[in-house]
């Protein structure tokens, strides 16, 4: 009687399951259909064979823990510069209101660059070392990702330094960038605002096609072919900001005076990682697009030299 009672009970259960598993098979045979015949289907089977063989979340989480490992000394760095500002008079709140930095953070930010003159030197020494150290990583971790996903070799890059610094000045003018956007936003309204971040969205995606450019991709791709992912990045950095002063801004804010800096850490390392995705997306996006060109053009020229060819009798 218990066994009837318990079958009974799993009967709706395993109808809705099975319904389910019949939905998805049919979708996802339709897909297949269709990616004989569009494009844009065929192109996003394309990326996310990709995603799925390079492990892109893997890589999107090591890349945000170097951008993270970066930004540590980056802040000490800024801190010690606000701390020398304080030192000459001027209020380091009202300098990171003007990059919508306020509230708690900015009061805690504030109170920490309170250093004194002995040490203070010495800390900027170390944060700068370890501010070069983490960009020379991040930058080596870049390299890595772009030739996975353009599916070459990786091979030793004798140029770190000047990648490292290189990645630090488009980093930091990617940072300017969207703090004029915000104060835009906040004193000009919302349509100044908006053309704010359009240009910014235009700024981080040249930064970011020259950068893909620099780092490996494969021969016979030109810039045209490295647009994409550029284009992918600026929108998708310029959104975030804007989620990131609207949002993102105000919470941090309550999670540092709710749950201190173990919640301001977590929600630091969701935006990095935001990025990440955003950055490994970009090449591999590129990648795609340029082999299904390479397949198409191919697929074109095979009819054409078989029409050429006589047969021999």
């Amino acid at each position: 009687m218990t066994g009837d009672r318990r079958r009974g009970s799993q009967a709706p259960w395993a109808g809705a399951v099975a319904k389910v598993k019949g939905v998805q098979a049919d979708a996802l045979s339709r897909l297949e259909r269709e990616r004989e015949r569009r494009y844009v289907v065929a192109l996003g089977f394309a990326i996310a064979d990709r995603s799925r063989h390079t492990a892109a979340s893997v890589l999107a989480g090591a890349l945000a823990f170097r951008f993270f490992l970066t930004m540590l000394p980056l802040t000490l760095v800024l801190v010690v510069g606000l701390g020398y500002l304080k030192s000459a008079g001027g209020t380091p709140s009202d300098t990171l209101k003007q990059f919508g930095v306020k509230g708690v953070l900015a009061t805690t930010i504030n109170q920490s660059a309170s250093f004194h003159d002995p040490g203070r030197a010495a800390v900027l020494a170390l944060g700068i070392i370890g501010l070069l150290s983490g960009a020379r990583t991040t930058a080596a971790t870049l390299r890595a990702i772009h030739a996975l996903a353009w599916k070459l070799p990786i091979v030793r890059w004798p140029k770190k330094g000047m990648a490292a610094v290189l990645f630090l000045g488009a980093m930091v003018i990617s940072f300017v960038c969207g703090g004029i956007a915000s104060r835009a936003r906040v004193e000009a309204g919302i349509v100044i605002g908006f053309g704010a971040s359009l240009m910014m969205a235009a700024v981080v995606t040249a930064l970011w096609l020259v950068a893909s450019w620099l780092l490996p991709h494969r021969e016979g791709a030109g810039w045209t072919a490295l647009l994409p992912g550029a284009v992918l990045v600026g929108v998708g950095f310029a959104a975030l900001q804007a989620v990131t002063a609207n949002w993102l801004g105000p919470k941090l804010n309550h999670e540092s005076s709710l749950y201190g800096s173990l919640g301001v850490s977590f929600v630091v390392l969701g935006w990095l990682y935001a990025i990440g995705r955003l950055l490994v997306a970009a090449p591999l996006l590129n990648s795609a697009l340029f082999e299904h060109r390479e397949a198409k053009a191919i697929a074109t020229r095979a009819p054409a030299a078989g029409a050429d060819v006589t047969p021999i009798g």
